[in-house]
């Protein structure tokens, strides 16, 4: 369900901030009542005992909530942020399932592809400020992630590097390719540069983008 979240998300370059945040906030309200219903096995130590089972679910609603964070105010989610979005009233104060720090991070690990793709998707529209924006956060956030890696706190966060890296370096190809193009002919041909973009892109991840363009 965290997943519909991230796909209403990347619609924003075409239906617009608030059409798109008004579906995320429908597909966030059933993410809830999902981790609530699970919260009811996950009381004591049995949120200890089943931390391997949730930790993927957990991971994915961080992204998903870390995405529409980035996208409606251009800063990355706090891991008590998280916690406040998953504090019900009828929770005592706190946080309908648990959120460690390995949950934190490594669903913020997950969050430069769902970036990278709006930045790819804000190449095909022409939003130069959009496409920037994406890889100055992605800069930033690899900073810190670097830093993380060093400590070795984090198990599995080396796995997800490669990944992040990857991202970044599409975003940062995107943003290049835009600029030398403005520089070369004074102007933007945006269908251009983003079909020279996406034919880079592995196949898979073309088909994530998005499919009004009518360039892919």
């Amino acid at each position: 369900m965290s997943k519909k979240m991230v796909f209403a998300l990347l619609r924003i370059t075409q239906d617009g901030p608030a059409q798109a945040f008004r579906e995320t906030e429908k597909h966030h309200k059933r993410v809830i009542e999902l981790f609530r219903k699970v919260s009811v096995d996950l009381q004591g130590t049995d949120a200890l005992k089943y931390q391997a089972q949730v930790t993927h679910g957990v991971q994915e609603y961080v992204e998903a909530i870390g995405l529409w964070v980035f996208l409606r105010d251009n800063k990355l989610i706090t891991k008590q942020q998280v916690v406040e979005y998953l504090t019900v009233g009828d929770t005592d104060g706190g946080p309908i399932v648990n959120i460690t720090d390995s949950d934190y991070v490594l669903g913020i690990c997950d969050l430069p592809g769902e970036v990278n793709r709006y930045c790819i998707n804000s190449l095909g529209k022409g939003d130069r400020e959009a496409v920037k924006r994406c890889v100055e956060f992605l800069r930033v956030l690899k900073e810190g992630v670097e830093l993380l890696l060093c400590t070795g706190k984090i198990k599995d966060l080396k796995k997800k590097a490669p990944v992040f890296d990857s991202s970044l370096a599409k975003s940062e190809a995107a943003y290049y390719s835009l600029s030398l193009r403005e520089g070369e002919t004074g102007a933007m041909d945006v269908d251009a540069v983003y079909s020279r973009v996406v034919v880079a892109l592995p196949f898979r991840e073309q088909q994530d983008l998005d499919p009004d363009l009518g360039l892919v």
